[in-house]
């Protein structure tokens, strides 16, 4: 289904595009990266009806991608912080939109 490996590519870039701050901070924040990417690898797309799917897989989307905007806004250097959760904050909001227009 091509709208659920959209998703999970863009969940997954935003997951991985951040890099810790400090070596003590590191530890935490690589910890923190790998919790969401084994979140990430769970995501389900159980449900038979395609858009019960689709609206279930922009759910857990969803939830991942805040959840990685506020590790970014933890974990990343000031200059990249900026850049990174202005882009997170993007594609949260256009998930949103889609979401309104599919699920609702």
């Amino acid at each position: 289904m091509i709208i659920g490996t959209n998703l999970r590519a863009a969940a997954l870039a935003v997951v991985l595009s951040f890099v810790p701050v400090s070596v003590g901070l590191a530890d935490e924040c690589g910890d923190m990266r790998k919790a969401i990417s084994d979140l990430y690898d769970k995501l389900e797309d159980k449900p038979d009806h395609p858009t019960a799917k689709r609206c279930s897989m922009m759910g857990q989307a969803l939830g991942l991608l805040a959840l990685s905007r506020q590790v970014f806004s933890e974990c990343l250097e000031d200059g990249d912080r900026i850049k990174k959760v202005s882009e997170g904050d993007r594609v949260i909001r256009n998930l949103q939109i889609e979401m309104i227009k599919t699920c609702f």
